[in-house]
């Protein structure tokens, strides 16, 4: 679940822009970015920590040391779609317009 979320987070900040990197996105002024990290850390936190949250959920609190799997996890998604993002802009296609050669599936 951690994982889950701290991976959703990242991939949140990333996909703001498809043309800008992820230290460009974080320093960029967003208020509602900031209260969404906020939010859900603290929402977060209150799900593994907090007794009565942890029955609802079935949770047992998790030690600093279970935060590292989710970190990477987290970290890995976000390398990977700055990678594709540097692709498409390196070809100097979009994500509507792919390189020649790349199959884009639509609903």
């Amino acid at each position: 679940f951690t994982c889950l979320v701290i991976g959703n987070l990242g991939l949140i900040i990333v996909s703001r822009s498809l043309s800008h990197g992820v230290f460009d996105l974080v320093r960029k002024p967003n208020q509602a970015q900031w209260w969404m990290l906020g939010g859900t850390g603290i929402a977060l936190a209150a799900v593994l920590y907090a007794p009565g949250l942890q029955r609802v959920f079935h949770f047992l609190p998790i030690h600093a040391d279970d935060f590292v799997l989710p970190i990477i996890a987290g970290i890995t998604a976000i390398a990977w779609f700055e990678l594709v993002k540097y692709a498409f802009s390196k070809w100097g296609s979009s994500i509507s317009n792919p390189p020649r050669g790349v199959q884009v599936t639509r609903p």
